[in-house]
């Protein structure tokens, strides 16, 4: 039975965007039609799926807008508050499978900030200090000759 469930999409109200977008189970964002108020009349917004783009970590967001007002959202935060619920203790949201595009309700579990970055480092994709993305204008080398330098009174 639970595979049966697995493959029907089912879409929810976003969190916080009732009325304005539905987020699915796979992943899937969509605005929901509507009016609004523009300078030259009212403005009838069609109903569409929503096009994603990817921030520079590798995760899916989506561009929602309000009285004029825009805000980013990451889509695998999304689909977690609508199916799998809103909560203040266990605040981040981990991809189970490690693919950061794969958004499926399904792939998706809530976890403490300790348990997500357990889970990178396991999965081997953080290495801490030794992490290529980490670029120190200096060296631990140079830091110390800077120290000297400045005990001596020369800086």
């Amino acid at each position: 039975m639970k595979n049966e469930t697995m493959n029907v999409e089912t879409w929810a109200p976003c969190f916080g965007w009732e009325g304005y977008y539905e987020v699915s189970s796979y992943g899937r964002v969509a605005s929901l039609e509507r009016s609004c108020q523009h300078p030259k009349g009212v403005l009838l917004i069609k109903p569409r799926l929503m096009r994603f783009e990817t921030t520079c970590h590798g995760y899916f967001r989506v561009t929602f807008c309000r009285n004029g007002v825009r805000k980013k959202l990451l889509v695998h935060r999304l689909v977690a508050d609508a199916f799998i619920g809103v909560e203040t203790k266990r605040t981040d949201v981990n991809h189970i499978d490690g693919n950061r595009n794969n958004n499926h309700a399904s792939n998706l579990e809530r976890c403490t900030q300790k348990e997500n970055m357990k889970n990178a480092v396991d999965r081997g994709m953080f290495h801490g200090r030794t992490n290529p993305r980490n670029r120190k204008k200096l060296t631990p080398e140079i830091a110390d000759q800077i120290r000297s330098l400045a005990i001596s009174g020369v800086l």
